[in-house]
């Protein structure tokens, strides 16, 4: 209903930001508004200037308050939409979570299915599409979920995700991020502080050796041939990280951490044999449902 000082400081801000295509930190207490007062100045110039926002955060809870900050707006006939991304895993309608055609209902001859549906254009009836909406009118249809909001992300005006979607290597938006000029985008990075630590979780992944014990202590006596490859797969990769234990125990003692030289030729082999037994691993399971 009125602003506060300090937002009508960030929001004059943020859009002399906008107008000059400037980037724009900003830190203000908790409680200050800072959702409101960035998105209301970037709706305005994204909706003057046929731009789209795409608004990331690190947790849900904050997408709930994009949601309570752009619902009055909406409301009020505003002309727009806006498209929260949930996580694909979250998303799928499949008993298992595994993206092939030849295994998933959903997924089979999607494109087609999609062009004789008229999912997206009913869909595009809402101003607001939260990911329960879609979910519940592509499983109707036996449609993929998480390809129908990809798909509904050309034709709005405002998304809402995580920020995976922008800055993870593996899962970023390709469709979207594919052209080399995003000049008609504004990114929005809720609560950036969350970036740096998440990261460096992106480009620094992790494999525990107690959990590769863990797994082949869980599966080594399980008769089928399935579980036999898998074990067989983790204890070659067992083997390469117990080798750089001892490497660390003999020349680096007393040390919490300690760099290696790895042998990228064992690690690939090793990888190899793991990936065809875990699909393998997964084709099972879904035959025996």
């Amino acid at each position: 209903p009125e602003k506060r000082p300090q937002q009508q400081t960030m929001m004059d801000a943020t859009e002399q930001a906008l107008k000059d295509k400037m980037h724009l930190m900003v830190s203000a207490p908790t409680g200050t508004g800072k959702t409101a007062a960035s998105l209301y100045p970037a709706i305005y110039h994204a909706y003057a200037n046929q731009k789209k926002i795409f608004f990331v955060t690190s947790k849900t809870t904050q997408q709930n308050i994009v949601h309570e900050t752009i619902l009055p707006i909406a409301e009020q006939g505003f002309n727009f939409r806006a498209l929260y991304l949930r996580a694909a895993e979250n998303m799928c309608a499949n008993d298992v979570y595994f993206c092939h055609e030849a295994h998933c209902s959903y997924a089979k001859d999607y494109h087609d299915r999609l062009l004789d549906s008229n999912i997206i254009s009913e869909l595009l009836k809402e101003y607001i599409l939260q990911p329960d909406i879609i979910y519940d009118n592509a499983v109707k249809q036996t449609l993929c979920p998480f390809e129908v909001s990809l798909d509904l992300s050309f034709h709005v005006d405002v998304l809402v995700g995580d920020f995976n979607y922008v800055f993870d290597p593996s899962v970023y938006l390709r469709r979207l991020f594919a052209k080399k000029d995003y000049s008609d985008w504004i990114l929005i990075i809720d609560e950036a502080h969350n970036l740096y630590d998440r990261g460096m979780n992106y480009l620094s992944p992790q494999l525990q050796k107690e959990k590769v014990t863990s797994l082949i202590n869980q599966n080594k006596d399980k008769k089928s041939k399935v579980f036999k490859d898998l074990t067989k797969a983790l204890k070659e990769i067992d083997s390469i990280l117990h080798d750089l234990n001892l490497e660390g125990e003999i020349h680096f003692a007393g040390r919490q951490y300690f760099e290696a030289d790895l042998n990228i030729q064992s690690w690939d082999s090793g990888l190899y044999l793991y990936e065809q037994a875990f699909i393998k691993y997964l084709i099972q399971k879904i035959k025996k449902r």
